[in-house]
């Protein structure tokens, strides 16, 4: 073959190889509205316990709730939720006692007076489109009481006449496994237990985040919920060291992205109340976590990647430094101290896992590539399997990295993320943009001319005047214009 054809030969293959990467997966189910939340629709979950929902709206947030307190309080949330625009997770539940507290007996009531108390609970918000979940309380309900599963079925046979079939919701505690998970969970619609690491012990072993959501989605398996929604349930609880401080942002970007490479699909913040034991760092914690929501909810649109996204396998990572393998010592979680126990019982309780994890997502024309660094020491990753040539940029500051020779060496610090997003050479996926007056479109940036943002749409091209941008589209714009 001659040297002309081999080249021509050479870049067909090339070509074939790139179009193979690039081939978009099937489209989000069209029977899914864009107007309601994930699993009954397109919305991707972000949630604060305890929060405000105008600021909540302001700040990513996709949802208000849930709020403790009695039927006034939820119908008080219920319109402040209206006023902000967002869905509301309505709570349900009785003051049971089910623990004893105060040395009183619990409260002993029969399932049927139970599954009507609830009723007429949910009755004022049963017909309301704007309720989107259900919440039920009291939170941590034991599996193995026989008294408190009486209560759970009661409560969701309470809720079966919704017309509107909403989903419901039980917190569990940071503790429970799959097994545990799975027999609370057959009565619920939605798993989330908390992941919530320093608040259990687990500072520096946050592949507890890794473990939190294994143990969900080995609990949706076993129920046999193949597209179940399970929940990235991190904390905002109590002030760290002041040595630790300027972690938090670190802290909360790794536990938000671990959670979901590992294949939850909302997150659940708890809990944005500014309680006495945050007091101090509460701002830098809400900043954290609005900053995340923003880059999952808002033009970026990155909880779409994770709720639609096509798991793929092209991409081969090599680690070239750092630790090898993080070790977690699950017994903290369950209030046992390491030197309480047997070392032959500490093994049984020590789990080792990989030092990073990642996700590999096709969404649209592109592929995506999250990275979590589960370790306080840096790793250097490497990455192949890209076609020569495409476009690579961060997800998080649309920064371009180089891909020319075919290896990408990406360095994580202790706790680091990282989002890439490989596109075919000329092309941009998709953004969404928001108006300032609250209306949402998806479309490719083109180009920023002055004072003017140049996007495609169904290959339409249309400009719009930055001023009629929202804020977040704004900065978005002139990063893409910075970066071309």
């Amino acid at each position: 073959m001659s040297a002309p054809l081999i080249m021509a030969f050479l870049a067909s293959a090339s070509l074939l190889s790139a179009q193979s990467f690039f081939t978009p997966p099937s489209p989000p189910p069209e029977a899914l509205p864009a107007d309601q939340i994930f699993p009954r629709g397109r919305i991707f979950p972000f949630i604060g316990f305890s929060g405000k929902a105008q600021w909540q709206k302001d700040n990513g947030y996709t949802v208000f709730g849930p709020v403790y307190g009695d039927e006034a309080s939820q119908m008080k949330a219920l319109a402040e939720a209206k006023a902000a625009g967002l869905p509301f997770i309505f709570r349900v539940g009785l003051e049971m006692n089910f623990l004893g507290k105060g040395g009183s007996q619990s409260v002993q009531m029969k399932s049927d007076e139970v599954c009507a108390a609830i009723s007429k609970q949910a009755a004022a918000a049963m017909t309301d489109p704007a309720v989107c979940w259900w919440y039920v309380t009291p939170e941590e309900l034991r599996y193995w009481v026989p008294a408190e599963i009486a209560y759970l079925e009661a409560a969701r046979k309470a809720l079966a006449t919704d017309p509107q079939k909403r989903p419901l919701w039980m917190y569990e505690p940071n503790n429970r496994d799959a097994a545990a998970l799975a027999l609370t969970g057959r009565h619920q619609d939605i798993m989330g237990k908390g992941f919530y690491t320093n608040y259990a012990g687990f500072k520096d072993d946050r592949v507890w985040v890794r473990w939190s959501a294994e143990q969900e989605m080995a609990a949706l398996k076993k129920l046999g919920r193949k597209n179940g929604l399970a929940l990235v349930m991190p904390e905002l609880a109590a002030d760290p060291e002041p040595a630790d401080e300027p972690l938090i942002p670190v802290w909360v970007r790794h536990d938000v992205y671990a959670g979901l490479i590992h294949g939850c699909k909302g997150v659940a913040v708890w809990s944005l109340f500014k309680r006495p034991e945050v007091a101090k760092t509460h701002e830098a914690w809400m900043t954290a976590y609005a900053g995340v929501a923003k880059e999952l909810t808002g033009p970026k649109a990155l909880g779409q990647v994770f709720l639609f996204g096509e798991p793929r396998k092209s991409l081969a990572l090599t680690q070239t430094a750092g630790p090898a393998t993080v070790e977690l010592l699950l017994g903290k979680a369950r209030g046992e101290e390491a030197t309480d126990i047997s070392a032959s019982d500490r093994r049984k309780l020590t789990e080792k896992f990989p030092a990073f994890s990642s996700a590999e997502l096709a969404y649209g024309t592109a592929r995506y590539l999250f990275l979590t660094n589960d370790t306080a020491s840096p790793l250097i990753i490497e990455i192949k399997g890209f076609p020569k040539g495409c476009e690579i940029a961060s997800v998080f500051d649309e920064s371009a990295q180089d891909g020319s020779t075919g290896t990408l060496v990406l360095k994580l610090d202790k706790w680091g993320a990282a989002g890439l997003r490989f596109s075919a050479l000329g092309t941009t996926p998709a953004q969404r943009w928001k108006s300032t007056d609250g209306r949402e479109i998806e479309a490719q940036f083109v180009r920023l001319e002055g004072d003017t943002v140049l996007l495609l749409r169904a290959g339409q091209s249309f400009k719009i005047p930055l001023d009629k941008l929202a804020e977040e589209s704004q900065k978005l714009a002139r990063r893409l214009g910075t970066s071309r």
